[in-house]
């Protein structure tokens, strides 16, 4: 977008993130600012607009088209209403725009050829009524000269909520900590073996924990139920060849065999090269890592000795506790489009369910470790206590 006067003074002065050039013009034009349109709360609803009127706009070499789903009137409201925008203030990839409390509009960075899992995924659980997603209202795609489409923006429903899961489970873990600081009874070792967290979890927790965690431990299982409701629902349509369930092929267990013994052996190279640097009561157990590789491949071979008898499936493709809101009652799975890094076939790829649920585990992993590092560091917990 374009300002001059008065108006491009307030840009520069209030974002000035957002401005990218100063523009000066011979011949008695006016000069101004060049600047980011989305932090212009008009943009959003000429947007609105666009998708509302399933508008096209031509350019010298492509095209932008809008479209509105059939739950665009529901979810945008009374037409006619003027829909207040305001910018979210969250660091991601993409840039989001509330209106009016209603929709919220998420405009991409980088623009992908083809299918944007985002929307592909957002729409197919939209249109089969899934209540833990926000619900698509409509895009805006732009297609190049001989090239596919690419997603610009999705408008989707609104959903009050308190913010994401990892923010909400850092202060559950800081309310734990100084719990458990103050407890004077202590707990039972535990058998942190995959064989009994497994165990352990088919049996209620012990009264300690369930009084040191509180009701985070209803939230989790909460998140567990709606991640299994979440995978039935992309697993529903056998007759959608982008969704239909598929089983694991050798090729396939082959493929995952690979990459988790490449990914392995680049660990292991990594933590070679860093034993030497690291303090000496560290690089024992360090090393006595790095030994074991042969025994870690030996694991992973296992997935060629044995036909796995589950299926692939669409997932979520980037699960983490920053990828759920926390609404104070339940919870809402967001962002869709997978790992960033990723090329979008790579995303759209059918896998195991259970790569989503390791995801969050491993964000579990993060907050409690994070938090109790941070905690030490602080001297609200001190290093060695149980």
């Amino acid at each position: 977008a374009f300002a001059t006067g008065a108006d491009a003074e307030r840009r520069v002065r209030e974002a000035p993130a957002a401005v990218l050039a100063r523009l000066q013009s011979p011949g008695g034009r006016p000069s101004g600012v060049l600047y980011d349109a989305v932090a212009d709360e008009r943009t959003a609803g000429v947007l609105l607009d666009a998708i509302e009127g399933r508008r096209r706009f031509r350019g010298a070499h492509g095209e932008l088209t809008a479209s509105p789903t059939r739950q665009f009137r529901e979810l945008r409201g009374p037409a006619g209403t003027t829909l207040a925008a305001v910018g979210t203030s969250t660091e991601q990839s993409n840039s989001s725009v509330v209106l009016g409390d209603r929709l919220i509009l998420k405009v991409f960075r980088l623009l992908e050829q083809g299918v944007n899992p985002d929307l592909e995924v957002t729409r197919f659980l939209t249109d089969r009524a899934f209540p833990n997603v926000a619900a698509v209202a409509g895009w805006i795609a732009y297609r190049g000269p001989r090239r596919e489409p690419a997603a610009v923006a999705i408008l989707s429903e609104f959903v009050p909520n308190e913010g994401d899961l990892w923010t909400y489970a850092l202060d559950r873990v800081d309310d734990y900590l100084d719990r458990a600081a103050a407890a004077s009874e202590r707990p039972l070792p535990a058998d942190t073996s995959v064989r009994g967290l497994l165990g352990a979890a088919a049996t209620d927790p012990p009264p300690l924990a369930q009084a040191l965690m509180g009701t985070f431990l209803d939230t989790a299982w909460l998140l567990g139920r709606r991640t299994g409701e979440l995978h039935r629902a992309l697993a529903a349509d056998g007759d959608d060849p982008a969704f239909a369930p598929e089983p694991f092929s050798p090729m396939d267990q082959r493929s995952l065999y690979q990459s988790l013994r490449n990914a392995a052996r680049q660990s292991f190279l990594g933590l070679g090269r860093l034993a030497a640097r690291l303090p000496e009561d560290v690089r024992e157990s360090v090393e006595r890592i790095v030994a074991s590789d042969a025994a870690v491949e030996a694991r992973y071979r296992s997935l060629l000795e044995t036909r796995l008898a589950a299926k692939r499936i669409r997932i979520h493709g980037d699960y983490h506790a920053g990828q759920v809101l926390w609404t104070g009652r339940d919870v809402l799975i967001i962002d869709f489009e997978g790992e960033p890094a990723r090329p979008l076939t790579d995303r759209r790829r059918k896998r195991s369910a259970l790569v989503d649920v390791a995801g969050m585990i491993r964000s579990f992993h993060y907050a409690a470790h994070g938090s109790l590092v941070e905690a030490t560091g602080a001297g609200r917990a001190r290093p060695g206590d149980p």
